[in-house]
């Protein structure tokens, strides 16, 4: 499956000298995407139960154990065409004297027009240990809400193959 999508972006950004040792950097981002969005790697999954086929009813009501006879098949899922997305983004970075080190602490909140909402907040400790050596533990926390439109599975009604 291919198709076509065009991205327009606007990017902003300040930094702000605070001292001899600290930046305070802020970042405002917008993209339009206009196309083909849909990634061609990833499948739906849709499980057709045909009512004809199930076993286990009683008067029309469904049993306590009630396993459906079904066929699942995958399709390419299909998003919308149109992607509003937009960003603000905060950092802090110290430059420890005393260590020769720096500690960089960030947060990003992200939305779209698909309902995604996503938060990320990370903190970085960058040591330098030699001439060419850094070591840079990181920690990150991410947390992202669902789109509108998504489902994990499809149950339609009727068989895969009708006549």
């Amino acid at each position: 499956m291919k198709g076509k999508r065009d991205d327009w972006g606007l990017n902003l950004g300040a930094t702000q000298v605070i001292n001899q040792g600290a930046l305070l950097e802020a970042g405002l981002s917008f993209t339009h995407s206009f196309g083909y969005q849909s990634n061609p790697y990833k499948a739906v999954e849709v499980a057709f139960i045909d009512p004809l086929k199930q076993q286990g009813q009683a008067g029309g009501n469904a049993l306590a154990n009630y396993t459906y006879d079904a066929e699942l098949v995958a399709v390419l899922e299909q998003r919308p065409d149109l992607r509003n997305q937009g960003s603000l983004s905060l950092k802090y970075i110290q430059h420890i004297q005393t260590t020769d080190a720096a500690l960089h602490t960030g947060y990003r909140y992200f939305q779209d027009n698909w309902g995604i909402q996503a938060h990320t907040l990370d903190i970085e400790w960058i040591q330098p240990l030699a001439k060419t050596w850094t070591l840079s533990p990181r920690l990150r926390y991410y947390t992202q809400t669902q789109a509108d439109f998504y489902t994990p599975y499809m149950i339609t009604d009727q068989g895969l193959y009708t006549r």
